[in-house]
């Protein structure tokens, strides 16, 4: 149904708000009715659009008809790929790539200037846990730094929604991470 996610309950979470698996039903409508209201015609920016969940959102939200969708990231191969696929399957979404890591305000400033996106998706983040622990003072700048710059910027050009997704892993820290 797109941008949900549930838990050992059955209850599930999305830009709905909170349902239960016997409302699902009824709640699925509306929420597709939320989710269009949100996300077309829209600017959409998915920050770590070439991972596997930057990747997997672009492909959710690209379906509600965005007018742009701009994917960022710091890998262009798989950005490329990404963006690729989402042209081939939604030919009228403006689908556009952007090369930067989150740590480079300027460069992060000069996007969000140019595009003032009314949605931003974050998903950039370092979550292999034996790589960051070889390296803490690194994660903590990406997925502490980085994001504070998002949240920053996005409050700046008055971003509409800020979405900021995590790993499970925060729910239960062991490490830096």
């Amino acid at each position: 149904m797109g941008l949900e996610t549930s838990n050992s309950s059955g209850c599930y979470y999305g830009f709905s708000g909170l349902g239960c698996a016997s409302n699902r039903a009824q709640d699925g409508s509306m929420m597709h009715d939320n989710l269009l209201q949100v996300l077309r015609g829209k600017t959409l920016m998915i920050v770590g659009a070439g991972g596997t969940i930057g990747a997997e959102i672009a492909t959710q939200v690209a379906q509600y008809e965005p007018s742009q969708l701009i994917c960022l990231g710091h890998h262009e191969q798989t950005l490329s790929m990404v963006r690729d696929e989402l042209s081939r399957r939604w030919p009228r979404v403006r689908v556009l790539v952007e090369v930067a890591d989150i740590c480079d305000y300027p460069r992060l400033t000069q996007i969000f200037t140019d595009y003032c996106p009314t949605v931003v998706f974050h998903t950039a983040a370092y979550k292999h846990i034996q790589l960051t622990e070889e390296d803490p003072a690194r994660a903590v700048l990406v997925n502490v730094g980085g994001t504070l710059n998002l949240v920053e910027l996005s409050s700046e050009i008055d971003v509409e929604h800020f979405i900021f997704t995590s790993s499970i892993k925060a729910a239960d820290p062991v490490s830096v991470m």
